[in-house]
C-alpha cells in the first residue's frame, strides 16, 4: 500500500514503512534519502527515528517484512512430505511472484549496510 493511499488516520510508524516499501521497491538503499522518504511518508524526522532508530533500521524492518511476506507465500502453498525439489520449487514461485521488490537490488544493497 502506497503512502499517497494512506487516510489521514494511518500512524506515522506506518506511513514510514508504507514509503519505505514504495521507495526501496522502485530504487537501492543508496539511492533513497530520509528526506525523499520522509517527504512520501508525510512525517517529521522525528516520527522515523523515534520508530526505526535510522534509514537503516528502517530498511531492515523493510526487509525483514517483505522476507515474512514470502516465508508466508511458501507455507501457504507447501504440503507436507514433498521433496526437496518440490520445496524449492515452491519456494522460488513464491519469490517470485510474491516479492513486490527487486530481490537481486536487496542482495546487492545487503553488504553495504
Amino acid at each position: 500500500m502506497s503512502a499517497a493511499s494512506q487516510t489521514p488516520a494511518s500512524s506515522g510508524k506506518q506511513r514510514v514503512l508504507d514509503a519505505a516499501h514504495d521507495l526501496f521497491a522502485e530504487g537501492s538503499y543508496v539511492e533513497i534519502g530520509v528526506a525523499l522518504i520522509l517527504e512520501k511518508a508525510g512525517v517529521q524526522a522525528p516520527t522515523l527515528y523515534h520508530h526505526y532508530g535510522d534509514k537503516e533500521g528502517l530498511f531492515v524492518v523493510w526487509a525483514e517484512q517483505a522476507f515474512r511476506n514470502i516465508e508466508n507465500e511458501v507455507a501457504r502453498h507447501s504440503r507436507p512430505g514433498v521433496s526437496a525439489k518440490e520445496g524449492l520449487c515452491t519456494y522460488a514461485w513464491a519469490l517470485l511472484s510474491s516479492a513486490n521488490f527487486d530481490l537481486q537490488q536487496v542482495l546487492r544493497d545487503a553488504p553495504r549496510l
